[in-house]
Parts: C-alpha cells; structure tokens; sequence
C-alpha cells in the first residue's frame, strides 16, 4: 500500500479535527492573557537632549555636518550612563530602598537606558520601572544632571585660562598705571635706544611665554576634561591622555620657570636704564611697552573668552518627559501573538503525527490480513 504523505486526506483529517485546533488555540491565549495580567507592570518614561553647536559655530557648518562628526556626538552618552551620576540619582529619588541587594551596576542595566539615534544630534535618555511617576523624575533628573555635568566642564576647562588672562591684564594695567605715573614726574630726556630695545624684546619675549603659558594650562584643562568621558575598557585612550597631562605639566613648569626667569630681566634691565636714563625718552619708551603690552593682554583676554564660547557642543533639555500611561511590560498583544503562533503549528503538527501513526497502523493491519 502507498503510504507517501496525501495532502488531500491530511486536509480532510484535518477539518474533521478542527475543534482540536480551536481548543488547543484558545487555551494557549486564555494562559497568555492571563500570564501577562499577571505579570507586574513596568513603565518607561523618556526625556529627551538635543546636542547644540558651539555659539561661535558658523550656521552654515552646523548643518553641513559629516556622519563622522554625527558619530563622535555618542561621546556624550557616558554623561548620562555614569555610575556616579546614577547612584546619585537613586539616592536623590530614594530609589534605593525599594531594590535591597540589587547592585548599582545591574540595577543600572536593568532601569536605565541612553540611546543616540543615528544620524542625529539627540539623546535619549529612558528609564523603566514600577511606579510611572517615579521614572519620570528618573529619567528627567538624569536629562538635566547629565546637562549639568557637561556645563560643569566647560565652565572648569575655560575658568583657569580666563583667569590667567585676567590676571595678565590687570598686571599690565598696573604697569601702565605705574609708567605713566613716572612720565608725568620726570624732568630729563636722554634717549638710550640700546637699552630700550633690549627691555622691549626681553618684555616682549615674556609676554609671549605668558601667552605660551596660558595656552598650556587651557588644554591642560581640556584634557583633564576628556578623562571622565572616556569608556570602560578603553585603557589605550587613557594612557595616551594620562601620558598628555604629564607632559602638558612639565611644559608647564618650564614655561613657569621662563616667565619667572624674564620678570626678572625686565625688572632688573627697567631699572639699568631708569639709572642709565633717567630722562622722560625711557619713562616714555615704558609707557609705550605698557600699552602694547595691555592692548596684547586684552585681545588674548578675548581671544580666551570667546574661545571658551566655541570650545565645545551644549547639551539642552529638548524634553523633559511624561509620566507615561501606558505600560511598556508586559506587552499583552504581542504575548498573544506569540501565544498563538506557538499553539496553531504546534496543534497542527500533533495533528500531523496523529495522521502519520494512523496511516501507518492501518497499513501494518492490511498487511497481517493478506498473509493469513
């Protein structure tokens, strides 16, 4: 007897049988549906950042950006996934009574998620959990901390040199201030040009190692900035920073050392020609270094102020979030959806082997009848 598979009587077997499928179908989305009520209800709540170009950025650049600058923007990503940021988070929120013995790290994975869609200057930032009002202070409390930290740094990695600066120019007001004081009160006037070259060259030269200086300790700053964006694992980038701030604070100290060195040049050369020209041409020539020296200071003063402006993006709180009304888990639709299109081939595919192990009994009885 032929026994290859008959699509015909399997179909015939099959609708003679169908209330089967129906039961085993509907039992599976009774289990389901009760399951997923059942199951306790989480709710994600998202709050939004927007990454903005520097303010000294040309508009037109801003928005010719390439995809590799779009892809260095999920630096900022760590920001919001740091694990001090969000220990700070659940204690602030007293988040961390309602998960004793859970680890901040996996408590993290588990609540937290940030996320930079590609080919955008956004971050989002999600938080799950039980209560919905409670991830929705979660996740806007690590929006606008997240925004904060990165402002923090800006503000520290221009402060030092802005400070410097300043401190220049109010050395060189001073100066000025002194220079014209000694003009008015002298009464002679013997040029020594020798002598006046040489101070303003030394002076020169110094205010030129202040501006070297000054440039050294504001990429120090930038580089100690860089330290907490870099990411676990990423030892490489790390040493090469580390090995940077090393060198940067050498270079540092010499520069120091040169600015010491030539203040004393000026202030011991300024005196030999006080004594060697005590005319006015020499309180004059000091006049004229002063000023120049101010206006320098001044400009490098701006330089560094609007530099601190276009240094770097800003991060701003697009959206803040809602307190969602939905839950994001369980989803009961897609667990019926499973439920259903794990039951029905299932159903079918007993239904299959019953058909198989039918078909073959009867033919081995055919087969006992013939020989006998």
């Amino acid at each position: 007897m032929d026994q290859s598979f008959d699509a015909v009587d399997f179909a015939i077997y099959l609708r003679a049988r169908w209330r089967l499928v129906a039961i085993c179908c509907a039992s599976a989305l009774v289990l389901a549906g009760i399951t997923g009520a059942m199951l306790p209800k989480r709710y994600t709540a998202t709050a939004t950042l927007i990454i903005d170009p520097s303010a000294g950025m040309d508009p037109r650049a801003a928005q010719a950006v390439s995809p590799v600058y779009l892809e260095s923007l999920k630096t900022y990503e760590s920001f919001a996934t740091s694990d001090t940021l969000f220990l700070r988070a659940l204690e602030e929120l007293d988040l961390r009574k309602k998960y004793p013995g859970r680890s901040v790290e996996s408590l993290k994975r588990q609540v937290l998620s940030v996320s930079k869609p590609a080919t955008t200057r956004i971050i989002e930032i999600s938080a799950t959990l039980n209560d919905p009002m409670a991830a929705k202070h979660l996740a806007q409390f690590i929006s606008e901390q997240t925004v904060a930290l990165n402002r923090s740094l800006e503000q520290h990695s221009g402060d030092d040199a802005v400070k410097e600066a300043g401190a220049v120019v109010e050395r060189a007001e001073a100066r000025l201030q002194n220079a014209i004081k000694a003009s008015a009160a002298a009464n002679s006037d013997q040029p020594i040009e020798a002598l006046s070259t040489d101070l303003k060259s030394t002076s020169e030269l110094k205010y030129s190692v202040q501006g070297d200086l000054t440039r050294s300790r504001t990429e120090l700053a930038d580089l100690i900035s860089q330290q907490p964006t870099f990411k676990a694992g990423d030892e490489e980038k790390a040493d090469w920073n580390a090995r940077e701030i090393t060198a940067m604070r050498a270079r540092i100290k010499e520069l120091e050392e040169q600015e010491k060195a030539l203040e004393t040049a000026v202030a011991e050369k300024a005196v030999r020609l006080e004594r060697t020209k005590p005319g006015r041409d020499s309180l004059d020539a000091e006049q004229r270094l002063a000023t120049a020296d101010l206006e320098s200071a001044r400009a490098r003063l701006g330089e560094i102020r609007a530099s601190s402006v276009s240094r770097g993006e800003r991060l701003e709180v697009l959206d803040p979030g809602i307190v969602p009304e939905k839950p994001s888990f369980p989803n009961v639709p897609l667990i019926l959806l499973v439920a259903l299109a794990v039951s029905l081939p299932a159903s079918i595919l007993y239904l299959a082997i019953a058909f198989g192990y039918g078909r073959a009994v009867a033919a081995r009885a055919e087969r006992v009848y013939s020989l006998r």
